[in-house]
């Protein structure tokens, strides 16, 4: 199976901080670069079935960081 990504670039699990991970593709479907921040539980909070996923948007003058960096905290997220 083809990738639809030209190119994914994942931060390194060293440099983050409170489960969040950056992540930039490069796709022809963007014409271009796509921003993408994702919170990961830590494993410990992670059971056998799935996790739920949540989309939170950001608007058209906000960025991919605009909620984890502008004071929305993951700790609600964990149930």
């Amino acid at each position: 199976m083809d990738s639809t990504f030209r190119t994914i670039e994942l931060s390194d699990p060293a440099y983050e901080q409170d489960g969040l991970r950056y992540i930039t593709v490069k796709t022809p479907n963007l014409k271009g670069r796509g921003d993408i921040t994702v919170w990961l539980p830590s494993p410990e909070l992670i059971g056998p079935e799935p996790l739920p996923l949540v989309i939170l948007l950001h608007g058209v003058y906000g960025s991919h960081w605009a909620w984890p960096l502008k004071g929305v905290p993951t700790e609600p997220l964990i149930g």
